[in-house]
């Protein structure tokens, strides 16, 4: 089992509600979101965020987006250069009832549509201030990418929705940069949160719906070895 296809556009996005029990995660434009957005059937529109809200907080949001602190989702400890402390179970999603509590208390259901964006700039400003004390630091971007929205804070919240059994996840393609390029229409807050109270609307099924999505430890260290321990080789890694 791998990560799901990266389905280019919005054909995947857009397939009928309960075609797949958990489907494709679709690369969304900002053109089709606005479509989506004005619909009968609008998309759960969320901003990940990592504690960034106190530094750089962004001005402008795509209407109706609510914000989604990882940290709702992950365990995380760091140390001031904003490096992952040693400590066990660090860096990982929670256990799953308190990951389907934080789904359900930001909103999310198995069977409505989910666009994620970031505006976070975290790593590129925590890189470049450890680098300015003489630290190092896990990320070293390029002097270009100063000031660029962490896609990895997007990519993690997608991929736990996919995991947790959202059917349909998207991707916004170029983020909130391309989305103001465009010249879409911008709210100045973000929208609050609307729980909702089962995850799966008085369906049932199991929790997480895709937990093959999830690698862990023991198979990372297999890929890693029968891989002859490079960094390239295996192509079947999942996130863990």
């Amino acid at each position: 089992e791998r990560w799901p296809a990266l389905a280019m556009g919005a054909a995947a996005f857009n397939t009928p509600t309960g075609a797949d029990p958990a489907g494709e995660v679709a690369l969304i434009c900002p053109s089709t979101l606005a479509s989506a957005i004005s619909s009968d059937d609008p998309p759960l529109v969320l901003e990940a965020t990592v504690g960034c809200a106190a530094s750089g907080a962004p001005s402008c949001f795509v209407p109706g987006a609510v914000l989604f602190d990882l940290a709702a989702v992950d365990v995380y400890e760091e140390d001031a250069t904003g490096s992952p402390l040693p400590l066990p179970g660090n860096y990982n999603l929670r256990p799953p009832a308190a990951l389907r509590a934080a789904l359900e208390r930001h909103g999310v259901r198995a069977r409505r549509r989910c666009v994620v964006y970031t505006q976070c700039r975290r790593h590129t400003t925590a890189a470049r201030e450890a680098q300015e004390r003489g630290h190092h630091h896990r990320y070293r971007p390029a002097a270009s990418r100063e000031g660029v929205a962490d896609p990895i804070v997007a990519a993690r919240l997608v991929w736990c929705l996919a995991y947790a059994g959202v059917e349909r996840v998207a991707l916004l393609d170029g983020g909130m940069s391309l989305w103001l390029d465009g010249g879409f229409p911008v709210a100045g807050e973000p929208s609050p949160a609307a729980p909702v109270a089962d995850f799966f609307d008085g369906r049932g099924g199991a929790f997480p719906r895709r937990p093959e999505y999830r690698a862990s430890v023991e198979e990372v260290a297999a890929a890693v070895a029968a891989s002859g321990g490079g960094g390239g080789g295996g192509g079947g890694l999942r996130i863990g």
